[in-house]
């Protein structure tokens, strides 16, 4: 993960460092760094839990999993993906004031059709399993048979879609690559 604020602080240590021939602005940078971090991580379990407690408040009910993901740029605010059983519920959570906001839109997982089943046997949908913490399926009809896409929903949305793979689940019992 890539974050400007923590590159800013190192690199403006180096940077004034190098200027002055001295170590400690360097330090100062490092030291900046690491409170960012630990500042970041704290601040992170703090939101979910806050989100934890508020999918409660709302559903009656604990999520299954729960992501409260950082933002590019914005430390203060955060996306959520919650799994609640058969969906995913998407939402966003910021400090300053606190708020946490769920969609009313879900994304169905599909995970228990029969051709799902049938498709996680394929190479390229394994793999893709392997990483995928929030996997969800789509279902095509084709000509020979029906395409079964997986995503993550960590990534949904994103253009050109990256983050999914592929197979063809034929009328019988194979799935293809």
């Amino acid at each position: 993960i890539i974050d400007p604020w923590l590159w800013l602080a190192l690199g403006i240590g180096v940077v004034v460092a190098r200027r002055r021939a001295a170590a400690a602005p360097a330090r100062w940078g490092l030291t900046l760094g690491a409170i960012y971090i630990v500042a970041m991580v704290v601040a992170a379990r703090a939101a979910r839990d806050i989100v934890i407690d508020a999918w409660r408040n709302q559903h009656g009910r604990d999520p299954r999993a729960v992501m409260v993901g950082p933002v590019p740029i914005t430390p203060f605010t955060r996306d959520i993906v919650i799994d609640a059983g058969t969906y995913y519920e998407r939402g966003t959570f910021r400090w300053l004031p606190t708020n946490v906001a769920f969609s009313d839109a879900t994304v169905q997982k599909n995970d228990i059709d029969a051709r799902v089943v049938r498709a996680r046997e394929a190479p390229r949908i394994r793999g893709f399993l392997i990483w995928s913490r929030f996997p969800f399926w789509t279902l095509t009809p084709t000509a020979g048979g029906t395409r079964v896409t997986v995503s993550d929903m960590r990534f949904a949305g994103q253009t050109p879609a990256r983050f999914e793979a592929s197979t063809i689940v034929s009328s019988g019992t194979e799935a293809g690559d």
